[in-house]
């Protein structure tokens, strides 16, 4: 699943009716668009649904705070972090 709607505030809530949904994505590409309440709620809905942070995407130098992807902890693997 890829979530890439604007503004940042709009995905998060498009994400929130998913994961009511209780549909099961092995993968989550979220944008977050350098909006760090955004990171912070994100991390705090996908982890509680059993989701584990992998890679947080970085643009400009490593200054903008793009993406964040997520393993559901079903398909997950040690190896697959790399933050």
């Amino acid at each position: 699943l890829s979530v890439d709607t604007d503004p940042p505030q709009i995905s998060l809530l498009c994400l929130k009716k998913i994961m009511e949904s209780g549909y099961q994505f092995n993968v989550i590409d979220f944008e977050v668009d350098n909006v760090p309440a955004i990171v912070e709620e994100t991390k705090e809905l996908l982890t509680s649904k059993g989701y584990k942070l992998v890679k947080e995407i970085y643009i400009h130098n490593n200054t903008w705070h793009l993406d964040d992807f997520y393993v559901h902890e079903s398909f997950y693997e040690p190896n697959m972090e790399l933050i």
